[in-house]
């Protein structure tokens, strides 16, 4: 079917030549294109500093936080010593302070806790920015598909000028008919 239709369509191709299509027609056509090229050279730019933006946020999360847990651990371990010297002395029931002690991802205040919700950041994180670095490349490859069919256009407008340009001199040597009496 597909056969058929080109073929209609190849019978019905009208090759005479087209007149000269008019300056002001190629004018809006280039800068179509330019608008074009600097709308997609906009995005590709800004996908690609979000993707570099976000590996940045990744590194420095995970390079503030482990001084963070280090130090948590730090104050656990001093805590249970001061719990223990503190039952010892009291005697007293020491279910309340680790009921005050366990944590929750929202107010971690564990080291377990605060490498939990580092990793499901980064998780988060890294998946965002890997997608705007395929959504980044992918416009990179657009804008490299519009702007060689700009430059195309752009140059067969200019073989166009020409071609027009050159039927109106006359070839050298040959001199504008003159009527002899």
């Amino acid at each position: 079917m597909l056969d058929k239709n080109v073929g209609d369509a190849l019978l019905k191709l009208d090759l005479t030549p087209q007149t000269d299509p008019p300056a002001a027609q190629i004018e809006r056509v280039i800068d179509a294109d330019r608008r074009r090229i600097k709308r997609w050279t906009r995005i590709s730019i800004a996908l690609w500093v979000l993707a570099a933006l976000g590996a940045v946020w990744i590194f420095i999360l995970g390079g503030l936080t482990f001084p963070v847990i280090a130090k948590m651990i730090n104050e656990e371990q001093q805590a249970k010593m001061v719990e223990g010297a503190a039952n010892a002395r009291s005697g007293s029931d020491t279910k309340d302070v680790t009921e005050v002690m366990q944590g929750t991802l929202e107010n971690p205040n564990t080291p377990f806790l605060v490498l939990a919700k580092l990793t499901a950041m980064c998780m988060v994180f890294g998946s965002a920015s890997f997608m705007i670095l395929v959504f980044a490349g992918l416009a990179t490859v657009l804008l490299l598909l519009r702007s060689r069919s700009a430059t195309l256009r752009q140059i067969n407008a200019n073989l166009l000028q020409i071609s027009e340009q050159l039927k109106r001199v006359p070839p050298e040597g040959m001199t504008p008919a003159t009527t002899t009496g």
